[in-house]
């Protein structure tokens, strides 16, 4: 198992088989988060998705205070 922080809220591991991270949802059942599952067969498809996932979730933080000042 493999993980590898790629930034808030985003993790993506890997069994040398499938990459998985948190896709932004829960379950309305279970309340346990939803997890996107991809083979390892299509690296770049797969980066793709995982580089969308974490555009989405840079336009819900807010820039970090210095940051904020400095703009």
């Amino acid at each position: 198992m493999a993980l590898v922080s790629v930034g808030a809220e985003l993790v993506v591991w890997s069994d040398g088989f499938r990459l998985l991270w948190w896709g932004g949802g829960t379950s309305e059942v279970t309340g346990y988060r939803r997890y996107v599952v991809r083979s390892v067969s299509n690296p770049a498809a797969t980066a793709r998705r995982i580089a969308l996932r974490y555009a989405e979730l840079q336009d819900d933080q807010p820039l970090p205070e210095l940051v904020a000042e400095m703009s």
